[in-house]
């Protein structure tokens, strides 16, 4: 039996899927092949649960006893405060970046460890992965991990190297919208709606937890019944999701508790860390309670303005947050991320269409997905933004990205049965390579198109500025349009050449992009080339040397 992977590794929450095929399967529709899986976990109370199909991106460390624990328990001792220093979230926004975060030990503070992003997502990674092996009966190595789609090249290794971490050795990357769109193409009611033989613009709007992404793809089906799927357009990267909601929500019920409890910034930090720790759990609870109570009663504008809900919790010395909601009220703590004409939620999706050169209008439907999308405001802010004309669809906001992801890896491998999917993509910017005092282009965003190789390549010649240049310097920049001070670095490094080189000299750079969009740069001096390695790329030594290799992850026991 062949088992096909998709992994979700989200900012809140993460979950997989899987595709299971014996080799005498006939595939009318994939989704009848398409499983969830459980991922255990501990819960609040420490009991294993085994039956809860997404992970919560949470962790705490017990250095003490060379612990980490991952899911519902962890996020559960970030909610109470107990653990301010020892627990960690949101780890997807931060990955690619320098970020360390250190975690000291509970009773015996002067044990105390450093960590990187990379390593705390493989720790997740770890967890889902040991439930995997352990339903699917074997190691399992093989899979497709899902990004956002404006990751660029240092967060795209980044998470390749954690997938490493966590035992995967063969991995493919692909964008979370374009995922959410392949289950989409495959789920059984879709002819509701149809793709016919003429290019529709469809949109995928995906906020999630700490990211928000926006695809614009047109879809046809071809002479063979089989679909095209264009890629057209990629927001910009967009750090906005439903943290964001949360910390907006934590921040109105801390302002009311001030109001009449005075200032908490008089606590010591230790205090004020788990007194915010407490703030943002709870008004994540808070804001999923609400929007079921609101929902309920959509349609219904007397009972819309009727409905309210009282939060209340301890905040600190037997201090209460007690704060009223309703939807005037929510809707203006939310004003300028998702209820003003111009509000955050919207900006991507304007970035889009004038990316694509094309009309709100011109959309024939809008696809929801990702966690926040179940958030009223936000589905209220796409319909006001595109009207009544044009359709709105949810897929499974919890599991479409896992599914699409298996499906993806199903259709790499080269299976033939079911509905075949030829996928043009493209990358969200452009890069850039700094010369002397200019940046040029050096892959445009859409060399992806028309692509069916594993890999691009092409040819940059690099202008020597000055006289017996010993040394060049390689820097890329990744962004869009002509102003350089809009550009975000990516790697870089200055590269010793075999002999001095004079002004006007061209030395030749080779660079390929690989279908996981992670970008490699290779130097053609006097017949040698000079390889210009990823310095953040793991190799075998790295991973077995990595001190989350000594951790034991929920204490061994799952």
């Amino acid at each position: 039996m062949e088992i096909y992977c998709g992994i979700d590794l989200g900012t809140t929450n993460s979950t997989v899927s899987i595709i299971e095929v014996e080799s005498t399967d006939i595939i009318d529709n994939l989704n009848d092949k398409i499983r969830t899986l459980p991922i255990y976990q501990f819960d609040k109370n420490f009991q294993l649960i085994k039956d809860k199909i997404s992970l919560p991106s949470a962790l705490y460390f017990d250095l003490d006893e060379n612990n980490v624990y991952t899911g519902e328990y962890a996020k559960c001792i970030y909610g109470d405060g107990s653990r301010p220093m020892q627990t960690i979230k949101s780890v997807k926004t931060r990955i690619g970046g320098e970020s360390l975060v250190e975690i000291p030990g509970i009773n015996n503070k002067e044990k105390k460890q450093y960590f990187n992003m990379v390593q705390c997502s493989a720790i997740l990674l770890k967890t889902i992965k040991n439930s995997l092996d352990k339903q699917c009966g074997k190691n399992i190595t093989k899979a497709v991990v899902t990004v956002p789609a404006a990751f660029n090249n240092d967060q795209r290794q980044a998470t390749h190297n954690a997938m490493r971490l966590a035992g995967f050795k063969e991995i493919h990357i692909l964008d979370e919208p374009t995922a959410a769109l392949l289950y989409y193409i495959n789920k059984d009611d879709l002819n509701v709606t149809g793709i016919g033989e003429e290019n529709e613009y469809r949109l995928v709007y995906d906020i999630g937890g700490g990211t928000l992404d926006v695809s614009i793809a047109k879809m046809c089906e071809n002479e063979d019944a089989d679909i095209d799927l264009k890629i057209v357009a990629r927001s910009p990267i967009r750090e906005l999701g439903g943290n964001d909601f949360d910390k907006y929500l934590a921040a109105y019920y801390l302002a009311e508790f001030e109001k009449s409890d005075g200032d908490i910034r008089s606590k010591s930090t230790e205090e004020q860390n788990k007194m915010i720790g407490r703030l943002v759990f709870n008004a994540e609870k808070d804001k999923i309670v609400f929007n079921s109570k609101i929902r309920k009663a959509l349609g219904d504008e007397r009972k819309l303005a009727r409905t309210k809900y009282f939060a209340s919790f301890e905040l600190n010395d037997n201090r209460y947050i007690n704060s009223k909601l309703t939807k005037e009220i929510v809707e203006k703590v939310l004003w300028d991320l998702a209820v003003k004409d111009d509000a955050d939620i919207l900006i991507p999706v304007k970035q889009s269409l004038r990316q694509a050169n094309i009309e709100k209008d011109d959309i024939t439907e809008v696809i929801l997905t990702g966690g926040m999308s179940n958030f009223f405001i936000v589905e209220d802010a796409i319909r006001r933004y595109f009207g009544e004309n044009v359709d709105i669809k949810y897929v499974d906001t919890e599991t479409a990205v896992s599914k699409g992801a298996a499906i993806y890896h199903y259709h790499i491998s080269g299976e033939e049965e079911g509905t075949k999917i030829k996928l043009e993509d493209m990358m969200a910017d452009d890069i850039f390579i700094k010369n002397d005092s200019e940046y040029k282009m050096l892959i445009p965003r859409n060399a992806l198109k028309n692509n069916t190789e594993q890999m691009i390549k092409g040819k940059f010649d690099y202008v020597i500025d000055e006289e017996e240049c010993s040394e060049i310097a390689i820097f890329l920049y990744y962004g869009l349009g002509d102003n350089p001070l809009g550009y975000t670095p990516l790697i870089g490094r200055y590269i010793d050449l075999h002999e001095p080189k004079n002004k006007g000299d061209i030395i030749e750079i080779e660079w390929s992009l690989d279908n996981n969009k992670i970008i490699d740069l290779e130097i053609k001096e006097l017949g040698e080339s000079i390889k210009i390695k990823n310095s953040k790329e793991y190799d075998d030594e790295d991973i077995r040397l990595d001190i989350i290799q000594t951790l034991k992850v929920n204490g061994g026991e799952i």
